[in-house]
């Protein structure tokens, strides 16, 4: 994570000073409703990684779900993003917190996929056709590079903030809720496999509930860094102009 901030501040500052061409003009970075844009597409990835990165591992454990409906579950986001934006998206983030803890609640955990998704939806859709309309016809084919330059950025950012979180925080909270007898390579078993969580254990054995519990736990530091960072595309959205 510190090798790939470097490497991105230092691609930052060479397109600045240094390129004899560099990737993005001077006129679309002084094009406000463009970087606005890249701001909400870039942010909206980040977010949505650290939110959502292990999600569906902690729905396989934390239901008890048969496969099938955990695939019918994880392929909401399919089914929706093909149908509604970013104020929708943050309702969703913050309905999966309970108190300090994530949701284990049915109704509020599907509920935030066909949010997430709706606003999702809305949100690509707005970014990505503001970029292009913003900008002089020869400049399109750039635009939407750099688009998607900026999003893969942004989601690579949130993955690497929640392996960090979670490399942090799930052995001590495994270590703390799973019940007396479990042993260090239960915890270590348990954060190399969640198969191994929802195979060996019935829904009612303490270790699984100790590592529900531990991976709610866990989750919750990450939900509330997607939410917050989930109003900045919010707030860049109103800085665009029709320009």
């Amino acid at each position: 994570m510190v090798v790939g901030g470097v490497l991105l501040n230092a691609y930052v500052v060479y397109e600045m000073r240094w390129a004899q061409v560099p990737s993005a003009p001077r006129r679309l970075i002084m094009n406000k409703t463009f970087v606005m844009a890249i701001i909400i597409e870039s942010f909206y990835m980040l977010a949505g990684n650290i939110r959502g990165l292990y999600w569906s591992s902690y729905v396989y454990i934390a239901k008890p779900w048969s496969s099938q409906e955990w695939v019918y579950y994880n392929n909401t986001l399919t089914l929706a993003l093909c149908i509604v934006g970013l104020f929708v998206k943050i309702i969703g983030m913050g309905i999966m917190l309970d108190g300090p803890r994530a949701t284990i609640s049915t109704a509020p955990m599907v509920l935030y996929l066909i949010l997430i998704d709706c606003g999702g939806a809305f949100s690509v859709v707005g970014s990505r056709a503001a970029s292009q309309t913003s900008v002089p016809h020869q400049d399109v084919a750039l635009a939407i590079a750099l688009l998607s330059l900026w999003s893969k950025i942004g989601s690579s950012i949130g993955s690497a903030v929640f392996d960090v979180i979670w490399a942090e925080k799930i052995p001590k909270l495994l270590r703390q809720y799973l019940p007396e007898n479990a042993t260090d390579k239960d915890v270590k078993g348990f954060f190399d496999s969640v198969r191994t969580i929802r195979t060996k254990y019935t829904f009612d054995d303490p270790m699984r509930q100790g590592a529900i519990e531990a991976y709610r736990r866990t989750l919750y530091y990450c939900l509330v860094h997607a939410l917050a960072l989930a109003f900045v595309p919010l707030i860049a959205a109103l800085f665009q102009t029709n320009s």
